[in-house]
C-alpha cells in the first residue's frame, strides 16, 4: 500500500478509527502529458476528511488516483468496517475488489452536515464510482478538522455494489469488457453469414469463426444470421445473453478546481 499522496490513511475500524493528516499538496503533471479520459489529483489547498464504510459483503480497496491518475491503495476494508482520512477536495478516490478485477463499487455519500456555500453537494444516494470529497465546515466560517467520534466534523460514504440495470444498446458501452468482445465477435459473424453462402458442412465448424462465444451462442448467432436480416432479432438476442449494467454518474467538478484548469473536452468528459 502506498501512503505518499492523496492523504494518510488511517486503519480499517467498525467503531471511530485514528485520524492521520493529509501531506502537503503536489504538483501535477501537465494536463496534455496526460489522457483526457483518466481522473486524477488536481491542485487544491483545501483540505478535508472522509469516513469510508463498507457496506458490501467484499473486501474493498480505498484506491487514492494520483497526479498522473495511476491507483494507489491506502487500505483494505473488510466488510462492515469503516476507515477515516484526511484528504483534498480534488483528489479523486475509487474502490476496488483486490479479488474481482470486473466488481463495480461506488461511493454514495451521506448527507454533508454544514457544508461551504459554494461547495458542489452530492446528493445523498447518488452513485459515484469516482468520489471528490467537498469541504465540511461548522456554520459556514472555517474547516472542521476530523474528529473520531464526531460524525460531524467528516463526510460520511458508503461504499457500496452498483445498483444494475438490464442492457440496451444505448448502454453498451458500459458493459464489461469480455461481453463487448463477445458482441463484436458475434456480429462480424453475422456479417459474414449474410454475405457468404456456407455449406452446410461449414456450419458445423461455426465456433471457429467467432472465438469467444460458446457453442450454444455460436449456434444461435448463425440461425438468426441465416433465417432474418432484420437487425432487430440480433439486439434481442444480445439483450438475452447480456450481463446487467451498473448504474454509474459522472462526479460533479471538485471544489476549488476552476473549468479553465483543464482543457474543455477533457472537462466535459469526466464531469457532470
Amino acid at each position: 500500500m502506498s501512503n505518499n499522496g492523496g492523504g494518510a490513511a488511517a486503519g480499517p475500524s467498525p467503531s471511530a478509527p485514528v485520524v492521520h493528516p493529509a501531506p502537503a499538496p503536489q504538483h501535477p503533471l501537465p494536463a496534455h502529458l496526460l489522457p483526457a479520459n483518466v481522473h486524477r489529483s488536481l491542485n487544491s489547498r483545501v483540505r478535508t476528511s472522509v469516513q469510508f464504510r463498507n457496506d458490501t459483503r467484499r473486501s474493498v480497496d480505498v484506491v487514492w488516483l494520483a497526479w498522473d491518475g495511476s491507483p494507489h491503495c491506502f487500505y483494505t476494508l473488510p466488510p462492515g468496517t469503516s476507515g477515516l482520512l484526511q484528504t483534498f477536495t480534488a483528489h479523486p478516490w475509487c474502490f476496488r475488489d483486490p479479488t474481482d478485477p470486473q466488481a463495480a463499487l461506488v461511493a454514495v455519500p451521506c448527507a454533508v452536515p454544514n457544508p461551504h456555500a459554494e461547495a458542489v453537494l452530492h446528493e445523498p444516494g447518488t452513485q459515484l464510482p469516482v468520489y471528490f470529497p467537498p469541504p465540511v465546515v461548522r456554520r459556514a466560517t472555517a474547516a472542521v478538522p476530523a474528529v473520531p467520534g464526531d460524525p460531524d466534523s467528516y463526510n460520511r460514504v458508503s461504499i457500496r455494489e452498483a445498483a444494475r440495470q438490464p442492457w440496451s444498446t444505448a448502454l453498451h458501452l458500459t458493459s464489461c469488457p469480455a461481453f463487448k468482445q463477445q458482441t463484436a465477435a458475434l456480429l462480424c459473424c453475422h456479417h459474414r453469414l449474410r454475405h457468404q453462402h456456407l455449406a452446410p458442412q461449414q456450419h458445423q465448424h461455426q465456433q471457429q469463426l467467432w472465438p469467444g462465444l460458446s457453442s450454444a451462442e455460436a449456434a444461435m448467432a448463425a440461425a438468426a444470421a441465416r433465417q432474418s436480416a432484420h437487425p432487430d432479432l440480433l439486439v434481442l438476442i444480445l439483450a438475452a445473453a447480456a450481463p446487467t449494467v451498473p448504474v454509474l454518474r459522472k462526479p460533479p467538478p471538485p471544489f476549488g478546481v476552476r473549468r479553465g484548469e483543464l482543457p474543455e473536452a477533457a472537462w466535459q468528459l469526466l464531469f457532470a
